[in-house]
């Protein structure tokens, strides 16, 4: 009974610890998608770039919701200016990780947090894929000058 439960105990630490390492590194690949979204901005608008410890300080627990919406606003507002300046619309929209904070916050009340839970995990991997698109959006447009 005791070596059970031992064994319980390892392969709960274990499974803590890998699944730290992985979202660690899905943060990383997240906040490098979002790093090349705005030099590509910076590029094409030749504005103000986004300064990186508002990426990178997304890695830190709790504040990284605050530094994830100051980053979501500024590329918006790069976006914003893309937009006017080229007439042509980016799939990316600060909006979203309104939403996503909204539901991060939801997720702290114990009876909806596995909802918000999941309906966060769609909103993260859909912020995601229109960093991206928008990203390779104005890649292509950087290649045609």
């Amino acid at each position: 009974m005791m070596q059970n439960i031992q064994q319980f105990t390892i392969l709960l630490q274990i499974s803590l610890v890998a699944f730290t390492i992985a979202s660690i590194i899905v943060t990383g690949l997240f906040i490098l998608s979002q790093r090349k979204l705005s030099k590509n901005l910076f590029k094409i608008n030749n504005y103000q770039q986004i300064h990186p410890a508002w990426l990178w300080t997304q890695l830190i627990p709790i504040w990284s919701s605050i530094a994830f919406v100051v980053t979501a606003v500024k590329l918006d507002d790069q976006i914003k200016i893309y937009t006017t300046k080229y007439d042509e619309k980016l799939k990316f929209k600060a909006s979203l990780v309104y939403w996503y904070v909204g539901f991060l916050i939801l997720g702290l009340i114990p009876i909806i947090n596995i909802i918000a839970g999941i309906i966060n995990l769609f909103i993260f991997i859909i912020i995601w894929s229109n960093i991206s698109s928008s990203s390779k959006q104005i890649q292509k447009r950087l290649n045609q000058q």
